[in-house]
């Protein structure tokens, strides 16, 4: 009679230090709770989070997932280039990471980045003039970026160039891909919806 090996296999909060583990955990729920808001566009808008220690890895969601679907085990840890640093069995969208991955290389205190299509943001971020400085919150909902498409990823992809200083900016409207948000911490990053 044979019996079966026990798993063996370490389950990734095994994997993972006690503060990736906060992140994950963190930036799940905040998947989540823009699930709960409607901020999501089905697999079309992502929010990355930074991991903590020198390395510059980050966490996203997989490709292809509902953001209520994400939980801390599921996210996909990956290098500014969309690399996977550890193994996963589910993939991201390059495209995805690109604006994410520009706003990580040019911020090192952005350790969060998410970018939503609500649809107020969407309607803003299509018209000529952008979000026009007409009322005073419009100084609160930070600014408008127009980003040169200039960098090529090794996978082909172009990242925008926002080394321009953003240092007081943690919300921008970028044209036609509206409410990229970052934050000193998942739990900083919400988009201004009004």
């Amino acid at each position: 009679m044979n019996i079966a090996n026990p798993k063996t296999s370490l389950s990734v909060r095994d994997q993972v230090s006690k503060d990736e583990w906060n992140a994950r955990v963190n930036l799940a729920a905040a998947y989540r709770l823009v699930a709960l808001y409607g901020w999501d566009d089905l697999v079309f808008t992502h929010i990355s989070a930074r991991v903590p220690g020198p390395e510059h890895h980050f966490l996203i969601n997989p490709y292809g997932w509902m953001f209520g679907e994400i939980t801390a085990s599921s996210l996909v840890k990956v290098d500014l280039e969309s690399r996977k640093v550890m193994p996963s069995d589910y993939d991201i969208n390059p495209a995805g990471f690109v604006i994410h991955s520009a706003i990580h290389a040019a911020r090192q205190d952005a350790l969060c980045v998410m970018h939503t299509h609500t649809p107020n943001g969407v309607a803003v971020s299509a018209q000529k003039n952008g979000l026009l400085p007409i009322s005073q919150q419009r100084k609160s909902r930070g600014r408008e970026v127009r980003p040169v498409w200039s960098q090529m990823t090794p996978s082909g992809h172009r990242r925008a160039d926002f080394a321009v200083p953003h240092n007081r900016c943690h919300s921008m409207c970028v044209r036609v891909s509206p409410a990229g948000i970052e934050g000193r911490h998942v739990q900083f990053g919400q988009p201004n919806t009004a």
